[in-house]
């Protein structure tokens, strides 16, 4: 049976739950930011970052790994979680050996989940990718601008997640269906946070999510640039690959920007993937 502790009036759900909090104490720079969040009360990144000294890379990665015990408020300014207080509190009294006597070993370890979190769902580049929406707005402008004329150069209708070619179609027909269905996917995007978990805002980094998300996409219009004789399988299985990693980048990017846990966030991106393939192959019969 899972023992349930209760420390200072908070009851912490389980021994799981424990040991999550002590691998996220592992290391001095999320202690020094649970510490420097418990006494400031609030902070931006650019201040936790100027205080603790640590490169923003490294900040937004770490602050990920903390995402139980810290929060982000609509002023984007980080604060500590009621089990961020349990965590600040064992940090101050000395009592993280507390911790160490519930700790089980897991079947993946903590590092090991952080690293494969880093390849899988890489929030923390979106986070840094967001925090420059000055910068990163623009370019997204040229990412969708460059995807359609790749489009169009290619003869590829690329409707986000599905290909085909066809040279039957004008190259501007084709430029055109390919903006059409990123804003229908933008749309899906900022649609299903609100209906199924009342998320709203966060439009301009979804805009810029879906943006970045899509560029392993344009590896199937560049192979057909550069490799004239390349055959429609072999560029089938390449896309398929990307498509993937595009799924996943977008469920991240709608996990930073509606602010959604890791699996709710990947639900609704796979839910956009499968609505879009199966529109187009009902639509291409």
């Amino acid at each position: 049976m899972a023992t349930k502790i209760v420390l200072r009036g908070v009851k912490l759900a389980s021994d799981e739950e424990i040991t999550r909090m002590y691998q996220a104490l592992g290391s001095s720079l999320r202690r020094r930011i649970i510490e420097f969040l418990g006494t400031r009360g609030k902070a931006r990144v650019t201040e936790i970052k100027k205080a603790l000294k640590v490169s923003t890379g490294s900040l937004y990665y770490n602050l990920e790994l903390l995402r139980d015990l810290i929060d982000r408020d609509e002023n984007k300014k980080y604060y500590l979680t009621e089990k961020g207080w349990i965590a600040y509190n064992l940090i101050k009294n000395g009592q993280e050996s507390f911790l160490d006597m519930r700790v089980y070993k897991p079947l993946i370890s903590f590092k090991l989940r952080s690293k494969l979190s880093l390849i899988f769902h890489p929030r923390w580049i979106f986070m840094i990718i967001f925090e420059a929406q000055k910068i990163t707005f623009p370019i997204s402008i040229a990412i969708l601008v460059l995807s359609a004329w790749l489009c169009a150069q290619t003869r590829i209708e690329l409707t986000l997640f599905t290909f085909s070619v066809n040279v039957f179609q004008p190259p501007w027909v084709i430029a055109l269906k390919f903006i059409v269905s990123w804003f229908a996917i933008y749309g899906l995007a900022n649609l299903f946070p609100l209906i199924f978990h009342g998320r709203i805002g966060g439009f301009i980094q979804m805009f810029i999510g879906l943006a970045f998300s899509i560029t392993p996409l344009l590896i199937t219009p560049i192979l057909k640039t550069l490799l004239v004789s390349i055959d429609n399988f072999t560029l089938g299985v390449i896309t398929l690959i990307f498509q993937i990693v595009s799924c996943l980048l977008l469920s991240t990017a709608i996990g930073v920007a509606k602010n959604l846990r890791v699996e709710r966030a990947l639900l609704i991106g796979f839910l956009i993937v499968y609505l879009n393939i199966t529109l187009v192959v009902f639509l291409r019969r």
